[in-house]
């Protein structure tokens, strides 16, 4: 969320908002963050969808944003699901250099990756994606390429 705010800041004249879509157990927290952030009107809340409705969410979508990071307690998501359907429908993705997910996405040919927790990093690149529609179309295509190699190599 830091990151998003620090691009609202960094540029008020892009008119963009975050979709974010789940549910879990720092639910309150992040909710409260976004109300400390005054992100209100950027970040939109929408707990846990249905597939059509996530579905119909992601096709609005410009940029899949997933900053992944590792629990307090050491547990890591391997490779998440939700960044494998965004690359193969062929939107840019922005991610952490986490567990799996470096196998997925090629940095800057796939997608962008940051370090876990750095929200500068996320918000330069983010900010970057934002300004440059060439390069999100480029990811994109990048992306469902590697998904589709991914998914025969798997089978």
């Amino acid at each position: 969320m830091q990151a998003v705010a620090d691009v609202a800041s960094q540029r008020p004249d892009l008119n963009f908002t975050y979709e974010l879509i789940g549910d879990g157990p720092l639910w309150e927290q992040v909710a409260e963050q976004v109300r400390v952030l005054g992100m209100e009107s950027r970040i939109n809340l929408h707990g846990a969808l249905p597939h059509d409705e996530v579905q119909r969410l992601l096709k609005d979508a410009d940029i899949f944003l997933l900053p992944s990071v590792t629990a307090s307690n050491g547990d890591q998501e391997g490779i998440p699901v939700a960044l494998m359907e965004a690359m193969a429908s062929g939107m840019p993705v922005l991610s952490t250099s986490h567990s799996g997910i470096p196998e997925l996405v090629e940095e800057g040919v796939s997608g962008y990756l940051v370090p876990e927790r750095d929200s500068q990093g996320l918000a330069a690149k983010l900010l970057d994606l934002l300004q440059h529609p060439k390069i999100r179309l480029a990811f994109g295509r990048e992306g469902r390429k590697k998904s589709r190699t991914s998914s025969t190599s798997i089978s």
